[in-house]
């Protein structure tokens, strides 16, 4: 999750409160949140909106939801949202957003390392600027029903270099080819590592868990 992804400028961090913590722990992300209301603006990410269609009717998991524009959109379509992030600032944020959205969603405060998704819960689970652990990309199935869908949309480390407008932490992008490598026994039907239209460069992957595995 990073600053200015909606406005496509970087702004700058406090460096002392965040050389202060751990990076990526709870305390790095509260710090991050406390510089401005909104780090990613209330619009949902782009490739969401232009595939929300692919995602049967149902339950959906917003994970790393953040300040909850992804899961106030797709709760805005119907769907029913788990919202899982573990900043306390950010889940109020996205309950603020659903109710000024005249939606319901589900905010959940969670450890995203220790999190188990429940078995064969949901239709989609949407990663939106957020690299989960190995370990998740491991038990990801678990979570899905048969058809189930991943959507992603994160960064490569090739933002860092010569990618236009925000520059994210290294542990929030993904090398190349490394979403392939992760997936397991799922049907990928879209992928794409390239510059977008704005500048920035992005992985983004659809796949859809096989009707043959568990």
């Amino acid at each position: 999750m990073i600053r200015g992804v909606a406005s496509g400028k970087k702004e700058q961090h406090n460096p002392k409160e965040l050389l202060e913590v751990q990076p990526n722990s709870k305390e790095w992300w509260e710090a991050r949140y406390a510089e401005t209301e909104w780090l990613y603006g209330k619009q949902p990410s782009q490739f969401v909106v232009d595939n929300v269609e692919q995602i049967k009717p149902g339950k959906v998991l917003d994970l790393a939801m953040g300040e909850g524009r992804n899961a106030v959109y797709l709760a805005s379509k119907g769907y029913e949202v788990d919202g899982v992030d573990f900043s306390d600032t950010a889940l109020k944020r996205a309950e603020k957003l659903a109710a000024e959205s005249g939606v319901s969603i589900k905010a959940q405060n969670k450890d995203i390392d220790m999190f188990l998704l429940p078995l064969m819960t949901y239709e989609a689970v949407v990663i939106t600027d957020y690299k989960p652990s190995l370990r998740f990309f491991k038990d990801i199935n678990r979570g899905l029903k048969q058809g189930g869908l991943i959507l992603l949309d994160a960064f490569t480390v090739e933002q860092l270099r010569r990618g236009q407008g925000p520059k994210p932490e290294m542990f929030e992008c993904f090398q190349p080819n490394e979403v392939l490598h992760h997936l397991k026994n799922v049907h990928v039907i879209f992928y794409q590592e390239r510059p977008l239209e704005n500048g920035q460069i992005r992985v983004q992957c659809l796949a859809r868990k096989t009707t043959l595995v568990g």
